[in-house]
């Protein structure tokens, strides 16, 4: 067990130290419903984005993903996302997107 738990810490170690070195102001493109949105690099996530993500999670409060959303997109993206989709569909839809774009760190250029 010991093994394991030194392969996890030295994982994230990796990790964290790969994601240090991510510039400032990197962005990740998420591409949506035929559309291209940014969002930070989570190195540079508002601590209010950590603030909805635990209430989404841990309070199981819904309204709270719009809070993340909004934050991460700011409020040109966040206005162009609600008048391109309509539905709470899409933004469970674009969240799953975003993670999978975090996950694959398909950096955009800054804008």
């Amino acid at each position: 067990m010991s093994n394991s738990k030194a392969r996890k810490k030295n994982d994230y170690g990796s990790q964290r130290a790969e994601a240090q070195n991510r510039p400032s102001g990197a962005r990740i493109k998420v591409r949506y419903n035929g559309h291209s949105y940014s969002i930070p690099h989570p190195n540079d996530w508002d601590l209010n984005v950590l603030d909805y993500m635990y209430e989404a999670e841990h309070e199981e409060n819904p309204m709270a993903t719009i809070g993340v959303m909004r934050e991460l997109l700011g409020k040109a993206q966040w206005g162009a996302f609600k008048e391109r989709n309509r539905s709470v569909e899409d933004i469970a839809k674009f969240m799953e997107t975003m993670t999978e774009s975090l996950e694959k760190d398909e950096t955009a250029p800054n804008s």
